[in-house]
């Protein structure tokens, strides 16, 4: 490896470390899940009422994992499967958003966040002949309540946000990302190539795909700290975030850059 490489890689590695220590704080506000034993003799784990900060909790944990799974694939080359975690990711910050939607400009919340908070902890069953429901807002209304929100908050800024087509940005970035978790015909080509020509099953470290992985996970780091930050500011965790320095820290940085942008 590069030692160019070597170095963005690890601090790739380690910009997930605040964001971990982030979601410690909001697991120290809700009581610890408790093992059930469902009628059907099947375990797990799950929360007592369940709410708004429990969802930003699973949503921010699953997303967290898989940017730092994606990080390990990164050395490896598996952009394929990086680009199906990415997917995850962006779907994990996204309902975050979505849940969040109203609180940054102390507007009433539309029901529609409420509803589906309500409704994803509602599907809590896992058992034999258990139907799956769907706790699933489309996510073309995802990315309208987003790009609402987003108006707003602009709006309250003197800033005119309707130049920009966030809702035609957020439906591509999700869509090319969608290629690779459905193995679309053009997506599953793109791991052909060298010479002799060949699929490349083990990775495609030391290619061109090495670059193009590294902006790709600092960009959609990007977001998913811009997300994080907007649940410390919905959530009023300011204080609690002072009192940690990495989170500190952190925080403080994301402050420094939102004021330089």
């Amino acid at each position: 490896m590069s030692a160019k490489f070597d170095r963005r890689a690890k601090a790739l590695q380690d910009a997930s470390k605040p964001l971990e220590a982030l979601l410690g704080i909001l697991s120290s506000l809700v009581s610890p899940p408790i093992l059930y034993d469902f009628i059907d003799g099947h375990r797990g784990y799950r929360y007592e009422d369940p709410g708004l900060i429990h969802f930003c909790l699973l949503k921010g944990a699953k997303a967290v994992s898989a940017y730092n799974a994606s990080v390990v694939l990164l050395r490896s080359g598996y952009t394929q499967e990086i680009a199906v975690l990415i997917r995850t990711l962006i779907e994990c910050t996204r309902h975050i958003d979505f849940a969040l939607g109203g609180m940054l400009t102390n507007q009433k919340q539309d029901e529609k966040p409420q509803k589906f908070v309500e409704s994803y902890f509602e599907d809590e069953n896992r058992g034999f002949g258990e139907l799956k429901k769907k706790p699933h807002e489309r996510q073309e209304n995802i990315h309208k309540g987003i790009a609402a929100e987003a108006r707003k908050v602009a709006t309250s800024l003197g800033q005119n946000a309707d130049d920009f087509d966030m809702i035609g940005a957020m439906r591509r970035t999700y869509e090319a990302n969608s290629n690779y978790v459905h193995a679309r015909y053009p997506e599953l080509m793109d791991m052909y190539g060298g010479t002799p020509g060949r699929f490349h099953l083990r990775g495609m470290r030391d290619t061109p795909k090495d670059l193009e992985n590294l902006e790709v996970l600092e960009c959609y780091l990007a977001s998913l700290e811009n997300c994080f930050a907007l649940m410390v500011h919905s959530l009023a965790l300011k204080p609690a975030v002072a009192t940690n320095k990495t989170t500190a820290v952190w925080f403080e940085e994301r402050r420094r850059l939102a004021a330089l942008a």
